[in-house]
């Protein structure tokens, strides 16, 4: 069971206000939707929220208070940020029913240490970051646990489907699906070196182009001057 996680908003009244404005006054605008009730424009301060969304993520309950009304659950579904400071700059919240299972995105929290990496100097590879889960919003949970300590050769992978999950959980994500492994640095090399020998080819023939369209330049010239002689 997550730990509980408070979050207080207020009504967003003046609409008129510009996201600008808003934002300059260390707010955040966001809109709450779900549950069959009409969506509701909300405005948090930025500390709030960003601490509350660092915690919670995408996965995990929030007791929204708006105002001084009865708190209210709900997940975070989506945020949007500004791709220069990189900070959240709108949310879209879903009011869950916990009656009803809801699809989420549960991060991986991957522990333990490679031997493959450790001792055969490895190099450790994460093809995926979260799971796509099904349940009762009750029993959500904040993270699930990836060891990778059983990644001792480069033979090895974690896929989905080694995964241990609580039975409250139903699985969405391909079981098959990788999720970590660790390949020989000799492998990432070659590849490097390939992407270089690529880009020296596409150089060499770029300049090698250049020159044939000089000289052709060249010849155009002295042809044009031999004509004008005979002339």
């Amino acid at each position: 069971m997550v730990k509980k996680i408070e979050l207080k908003a207020k009504i967003r009244e003046n609409e008129k206000d510009t996201l600008k404005n808003i934002r300059k006054q260390g707010e955040v605008p966001a809109i709450l939707y779900g549950a069959k009730k009409d969506n509701v424009k909300l405005l948090f301060k930025y500390h709030d929220f960003d601490k509350v969304y660092a915690f919670a993520g995408e996965s995990s309950l929030i007791d929204l208070k708006i105002d001084d009304n009865e708190a209210v659950k709900i997940i975070v579904k989506d945020v949007q940020k500004d791709p220069v400071k990189d900070s959240i700059i709108h949310a879209d919240l879903y009011r869950v029913d916990m009656n009803k299972k809801i699809e989420v995105e549960v991060p991986l929290n991957f522990i333990g240490e490679a031997k493959a990496v450790k001792e055969l100097g490895g190099i450790l590879i994460k093809a995926m970051e979260t799971l796509q889960v099904s349940s009762l919003p009750g029993d959500l949970i904040e993270k699930i646990d990836v060891d990778l300590s059983v990644l001792n050769s480069f033979e090895a992978g974690i896929k989905v489907s080694d995964i241990k999950i609580p039975d409250s959980l139903e699985l969405i994500s391909a079981e098959n699906a990788l999720i970590a492994s660790v390949v020989e640095p000799k492998i990432v090399v070659e590849e490097e070196k390939v992407e270089e020998d690529k880009t020296d080819k596409k150089k060499e023939e770029g300049e090698e182009a250049a020159k044939n369209k000089t000289e052709d330049k060249v010849e155009d010239k002295k042809g044009e001057k031999k004509k004008e002689k005979n002339k």
